[in-house]
């Protein structure tokens, strides 16, 4: 008997893709009749399309030279028939898109060790005081009260928009 796992049903997969992808290429419908439909609720919007408008200067981010990390994305299936497409089909080139974003934020814990030390007469003396902003045994340093305060002010009730 052999220890190899069982051999998946590579025709079920891809019926249940081909599945998936209708049922994503069905919400996705939905979603464009809602982006259709979202311009007759705004009353400032109606007869423009969104966007810049038409000799309206462009000021958007620019494709950038310096780009940290490439990540290439391969299409899994012909968009016009729906046919699998082999690894091996030629190459036609790509289309680049670029995200911008920050690292994710991490925690940094700095340990100010306030050294004590005895002189030659015998008296003991501590460094002081901890640096500026330092209070206490622990304290939120101003990067993180700084984020803390911004997430506060972003996060505050909006008044809410007219629907139609």
């Amino acid at each position: 008997m052999s220890d190899l796992p069982p051999t998946p049903n590579l025709a079920a997969l891809v019926e249940e893709l081909r599945a998936q992808v209708g049922g994503l290429r069905s919400a996705n419908g939905r979603l464009r009749e809602v982006v259709v439909g979202k311009d007759e609720c705004w009353p400032a919007r109606r007869g423009r399309k969104p966007g810049g408008q038409s000799g309206h200067p462009g000021s958007g981010l620019e494709v950038s030279d310096k780009v940290d990390q490439v990540e290439s994305m391969e299409p899994a299936e012909c968009s016009t028939g729906g046919q699998p497409l082999d690894e091996a089909a030629p190459d036609e080139g790509f289309t680049p898109v670029q995200m911008w974003d920050i690292p994710p934020i991490q925690l940094k814990v700095t340990q100010f060790d306030l050294v004590r030390r005895r002189c030659p007469a015998g008296h003991l003396t501590q460094a002081a005081p901890p640096p500026a902003g330092v209070a206490g045994p622990v304290c939120y340093g101003p990067n993180l009260r700084a984020a803390v305060t911004q997430i506060a002010y972003l996060g505050r009730a909006m008044p809410e928009r007219p629907r139609h």
